[in-house]
């Protein structure tokens, strides 16, 4: 048992050493989501095949830019936002959800061929 704990330590320092050698991983782009108040993003669901995302949460204020045009919003109430990108974070579309009440964007996936649900 002893031989066997000592070998999965080992293994763990060698493949811990070898990535930190390896040095910080490349940026490979960053983009920024801005609202006229306050935004979370509360979901994203990846694409594995593509590579592309979506993202969901809820924004408060007039508008929100999920990084095309300007989305409306119910002032005074947070509105659900769903915006889909590719796998280099370029906006496909956007869209917000407002309401009367208060709404969360909690849960974002893909299903088969590429939908979003």
């Amino acid at each position: 048992m002893r031989s066997l704990l000592r070998f999965v330590l080992t293994l763990v320092l060698v493949v811990f050493s070898s990535s930190a050698l390896a040095g910080p991983p490349a940026h490979f782009w960053s983009s920024r989501l801005s609202g006229t108040a306050g935004m979370n993003v509360n979901c994203v669901a990846v694409l594995q095949s593509t590579g592309e995302f979506v993202v969901t949460g809820d924004a408060s204020g007039t508008s929100v830019n999920l990084g095309g045009p300007d989305l409306s919003l119910t002032p005074g109430f947070p509105s659900i936002y769903v915006a889909r990108y590719t796998s280099r974070g370029q906006y496909e579309w956007g869209f917000t959800f407002v309401g009367s009440t208060a709404s969360y964007g909690g849960g974002v996936a893909f299903v088969a061929g590429g939908d979003v649900y």
